[in-house]
Protein backbone atom coordinates (compact mmCIF):
# COMPACT_ATOMS: atom_id res chain seq x y z
CA UNK A 1 0.00 0.00 0.00
CA UNK A 2 1.45 3.37 -1.04
CA UNK A 3 2.63 5.59 1.82
CA UNK A 4 0.55 8.54 0.67
CA UNK A 5 -2.61 6.41 0.61
CA UNK A 6 -1.94 5.22 4.18
CA UNK A 7 -1.50 8.85 5.19
CA UNK A 8 -4.83 9.75 3.53
CA UNK A 9 -6.60 7.12 5.62
CA UNK A 10 -5.09 8.47 8.84
CA UNK A 11 -5.74 12.07 7.81
CA UNK A 12 -9.38 11.24 7.08
CA UNK A 13 -9.79 9.81 10.60
CA UNK A 14 -8.36 12.99 12.12
CA UNK A 15 -10.61 15.11 9.90
CA UNK A 16 -13.80 13.29 10.90
CA UNK A 17 -12.95 13.50 14.61
CA UNK A 18 -12.27 17.21 14.20
CA UNK A 19 -15.60 17.77 12.44
CA UNK A 20 -17.47 16.19 15.34
CA UNK A 21 -15.97 18.48 17.98
CA UNK A 22 -17.93 21.48 19.26
CA UNK A 23 -16.70 24.77 17.83
CA UNK A 24 -17.59 28.36 18.68
CA UNK A 25 -19.81 30.10 16.17
CA UNK A 26 -18.13 32.30 13.63
CA UNK A 27 -19.09 35.61 15.24
CA UNK A 28 -16.00 37.72 14.55
CA UNK A 29 -13.94 38.57 11.48
CA UNK A 30 -10.26 37.69 11.09
CA UNK A 31 -8.94 41.27 11.22
CA UNK A 32 -10.33 41.57 14.77
CA UNK A 33 -8.03 38.82 16.07
CA UNK A 34 -4.33 39.29 16.84
CA UNK A 35 -1.92 36.46 17.65
CA UNK A 36 0.84 37.62 19.99
CA UNK A 37 3.89 35.78 21.34
CA UNK A 38 3.79 35.72 25.16
CA UNK A 39 6.91 33.61 25.70
CA UNK A 40 9.43 35.98 27.32
CA UNK A 41 12.32 33.67 26.37
CA UNK A 42 11.45 33.96 22.69
CA UNK A 43 13.12 36.42 20.33
CA UNK A 44 9.64 37.13 19.04
CA UNK A 45 8.28 38.11 22.46
CA UNK A 46 5.36 40.52 22.24
CA UNK A 47 5.41 40.53 18.44
CA UNK A 48 1.90 40.19 17.07
CA UNK A 49 0.25 39.39 13.77
CA UNK A 50 -3.34 39.81 12.63
CA UNK A 51 -5.31 36.62 12.08
CA UNK A 52 -6.11 37.64 8.52
CA UNK A 53 -2.37 37.90 7.80
CA UNK A 54 -1.86 34.43 9.27
CA UNK A 55 -4.74 33.16 7.16
CA UNK A 56 -3.18 34.60 4.01
CA UNK A 57 0.11 32.84 4.81
CA UNK A 58 -1.73 29.54 5.32
CA UNK A 59 -3.65 30.11 2.10
CA UNK A 60 -0.35 30.48 0.25
CA UNK A 61 0.91 27.28 1.87
CA UNK A 62 -2.26 25.45 0.86
CA UNK A 63 -1.43 26.10 -2.80
CA UNK A 64 1.32 23.48 -2.44
CA UNK A 65 -1.05 20.79 -1.16
CA UNK A 66 -1.30 17.94 -3.66
CA UNK A 67 -2.44 14.35 -3.70
CA UNK A 68 -1.32 12.00 -6.46
CA UNK A 69 -3.99 10.73 -8.84
CA UNK A 70 -3.35 7.03 -8.12
CA UNK A 71 -3.64 7.46 -4.34
CA UNK A 72 -6.68 9.73 -4.73
CA UNK A 73 -8.48 7.13 -6.86
CA UNK A 74 -7.51 4.43 -4.37
CA UNK A 75 -8.94 6.47 -1.52
CA UNK A 76 -12.03 7.24 -3.62
CA UNK A 77 -12.68 3.49 -3.99
CA UNK A 78 -12.19 3.10 -0.24
CA UNK A 79 -14.75 5.88 0.33
CA UNK A 80 -17.30 4.13 -1.89
CA UNK A 81 -16.97 1.09 0.37
CA UNK A 82 -17.38 3.31 3.42
CA UNK A 83 -20.57 4.78 1.94
CA UNK A 84 -21.98 1.28 1.45
CA UNK A 85 -21.03 0.41 5.02
CA UNK A 86 -22.76 3.53 6.36
CA UNK A 87 -25.88 2.66 4.36
CA UNK A 88 -25.96 -0.95 5.61
CA UNK A 89 -25.30 0.06 9.23
CA UNK A 90 -28.07 2.66 9.18
CA UNK A 91 -30.46 0.26 7.45
CA UNK A 92 -29.82 -2.38 10.12
CA UNK A 93 -30.39 0.11 12.94
CA UNK A 94 -33.61 1.39 11.39
CA UNK A 95 -34.83 -2.15 10.79
CA UNK A 96 -34.38 -3.06 14.47
CA UNK A 97 -36.22 0.06 15.63
CA UNK A 98 -39.04 -0.53 13.15
CA UNK A 99 -39.43 -4.04 14.57
CA UNK A 100 -39.61 -2.51 18.05
CA UNK A 101 -42.28 -0.06 16.84
CA UNK A 102 -44.28 -2.94 15.34
CA UNK A 103 -43.98 -4.89 18.60
CA UNK A 104 -45.12 -1.96 20.77
CA UNK A 105 -47.95 -1.15 18.34
CA UNK A 106 -49.14 -4.77 18.48
CA UNK A 107 -49.01 -4.72 22.31
CA UNK A 108 -51.05 -1.51 22.34
CA UNK A 109 -53.65 -2.93 19.96
CA UNK A 110 -53.96 -6.13 22.00
CA UNK A 111 -54.41 -4.07 25.17
CA UNK A 112 -57.13 -1.94 23.53
CA UNK A 113 -58.86 -5.02 22.10
CA UNK A 114 -58.87 -6.64 25.53
CA UNK A 115 -60.09 -3.61 27.48
CA UNK A 116 -62.15 -1.37 25.19
CA UNK A 117 -65.42 -3.27 25.80
CA UNK A 118 -65.09 -3.25 29.59
CA UNK A 119 -67.19 -0.72 31.47
CA UNK A 120 -64.84 1.39 33.60
CA UNK A 121 -65.20 3.78 36.49
CA UNK A 122 -63.28 7.08 36.54
CA UNK A 123 -60.07 5.63 38.01
CA UNK A 124 -60.13 2.63 35.70
CA UNK A 125 -60.66 4.89 32.67
CA UNK A 126 -57.69 6.99 33.79
CA UNK A 127 -55.49 3.88 34.07
CA UNK A 128 -56.68 2.71 30.65
CA UNK A 129 -55.85 6.02 28.97
CA UNK A 130 -52.48 6.32 30.72
CA UNK A 131 -51.55 2.84 29.56
CA UNK A 132 -52.32 3.77 25.94
CA UNK A 133 -50.31 6.98 26.30
CA UNK A 134 -47.41 4.91 27.61
CA UNK A 135 -47.43 2.85 24.43
CA UNK A 136 -47.58 6.03 22.35
CA UNK A 137 -44.59 7.48 24.21
CA UNK A 138 -42.57 4.36 23.49
CA UNK A 139 -43.44 4.59 19.79
CA UNK A 140 -42.56 8.30 19.75
CA UNK A 141 -39.14 7.64 21.34
CA UNK A 142 -38.39 4.86 18.86
CA UNK A 143 -39.46 7.08 15.95
CA UNK A 144 -37.12 9.85 17.15
CA UNK A 145 -34.27 7.35 17.39
CA UNK A 146 -34.87 6.38 13.75
CA UNK A 147 -34.77 10.06 12.77
CA UNK A 148 -31.48 10.38 14.66
CA UNK A 149 -30.03 7.44 12.71
CA UNK A 150 -31.01 9.17 9.46
CA UNK A 151 -29.33 12.40 10.62
CA UNK A 152 -26.17 10.53 11.66
CA UNK A 153 -26.05 8.75 8.31
CA UNK A 154 -26.43 12.05 6.44
CA UNK A 155 -23.67 13.69 8.52
CA UNK A 156 -21.26 10.78 7.97
CA UNK A 157 -21.86 10.96 4.21
CA UNK A 158 -21.34 14.73 4.23
CA UNK A 159 -18.06 14.29 6.12
CA UNK A 160 -16.84 11.80 3.51
CA UNK A 161 -17.83 14.18 0.72
CA UNK A 162 -16.16 17.13 2.46
CA UNK A 163 -12.90 15.25 2.84
CA UNK A 164 -12.93 14.25 -0.84
CA UNK A 165 -13.50 17.92 -1.69
CA UNK A 166 -10.55 18.83 0.51
CA UNK A 167 -8.33 16.40 -1.39
CA UNK A 168 -9.67 17.64 -4.73
CA UNK A 169 -8.76 21.27 -4.21
CA UNK A 170 -7.53 22.06 -0.71
CA UNK A 171 -6.21 25.50 -1.65
CA UNK A 172 -9.46 26.72 -3.16
CA UNK A 173 -11.52 25.18 -0.37
CA UNK A 174 -9.43 26.94 2.27
CA UNK A 175 -9.69 30.28 0.47
CA UNK A 176 -13.50 30.04 0.38
CA UNK A 177 -13.88 28.60 3.89
CA UNK A 178 -15.38 30.42 6.86
CA UNK A 179 -13.25 31.51 9.82
CA UNK A 180 -14.21 28.37 11.76
CA UNK A 181 -13.62 26.06 8.77
CA UNK A 182 -10.19 27.64 8.18
CA UNK A 183 -9.33 26.84 11.79
CA UNK A 184 -10.36 23.22 11.32
CA UNK A 185 -8.28 22.79 8.17
CA UNK A 186 -5.24 24.50 9.73
CA UNK A 187 -5.51 22.34 12.85
CA UNK A 188 -5.74 19.26 10.67
CA UNK A 189 -2.67 19.94 8.51
CA UNK A 190 -0.27 22.18 10.43
CA UNK A 191 1.61 21.77 13.70
CA UNK A 192 2.73 25.32 14.40
CA UNK A 193 3.09 28.88 13.14
CA UNK A 194 6.36 30.65 13.87
CA UNK A 195 6.67 34.43 13.64
CA UNK A 196 10.27 35.64 13.43
CA UNK A 197 11.55 39.05 14.55
CA UNK A 198 11.06 40.33 10.99
CA UNK A 199 7.37 39.52 11.36
CA UNK A 200 7.67 36.80 8.73
CA UNK A 201 5.30 33.92 9.36
CA UNK A 202 6.51 30.36 8.88
CA UNK A 203 3.90 27.60 8.65
CA UNK A 204 5.02 24.17 9.88
CA UNK A 205 3.33 21.20 8.25
CA UNK A 206 2.80 18.19 10.51
CA UNK A 207 5.80 15.93 9.81
CA UNK A 208 3.74 12.93 8.79
CA UNK A 209 1.86 15.06 6.22
CA UNK A 210 4.88 16.61 4.51
CA UNK A 211 4.57 14.26 1.52
CA UNK A 212 1.22 15.94 0.72
CA UNK A 213 2.92 19.29 0.15
CA UNK A 214 5.07 19.96 -2.91
CA UNK A 215 8.26 21.98 -2.60
CA UNK A 216 7.69 25.50 -3.97
CA UNK A 217 4.69 24.11 -5.82
CA UNK A 218 6.88 21.88 -8.02
CA UNK A 219 5.87 18.33 -8.92
CA UNK A 220 8.79 16.22 -7.71
CA UNK A 221 7.56 12.87 -9.01
CA UNK A 222 6.66 11.72 -12.51
CA UNK A 223 3.02 11.27 -11.60
CA UNK A 224 -0.15 13.28 -11.99
CA UNK A 225 -1.40 15.28 -8.98
CA UNK A 226 -5.18 15.41 -8.80
CA UNK A 227 -5.08 19.18 -9.29
CA UNK A 228 -4.05 18.40 -12.87
CA UNK A 229 -6.59 15.71 -13.66
CA UNK A 230 -10.21 15.92 -14.74
CA UNK A 231 -12.62 15.29 -11.89
CA UNK A 232 -15.86 13.57 -12.98
CA UNK A 233 -18.85 15.89 -12.83
CA UNK A 234 -21.89 14.86 -10.75
CA UNK A 235 -24.58 12.93 -12.62
CA UNK A 236 -27.56 15.07 -13.59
Amino acid sequence: MALQYQILLILATHYFLLCRKLWYKDVISLHQVTYRCTNKDSTGYNIGIKANEASEAIEEKMKHFQVWEAEFNQYLEFTKGELKGIENKSKEKRSKKNLDISRVTAEKNRYIEKNMGIKKDVDEEKIYENKKKGFDRQIEILTKEIALFVTEERNEVLELEAFINLLNDAGSLYAKASYVQKGKIAKLLFSNMVLDNQKRLHIAVKPWLECLFSVNGDVTENRTPIAGMRIPRPNR
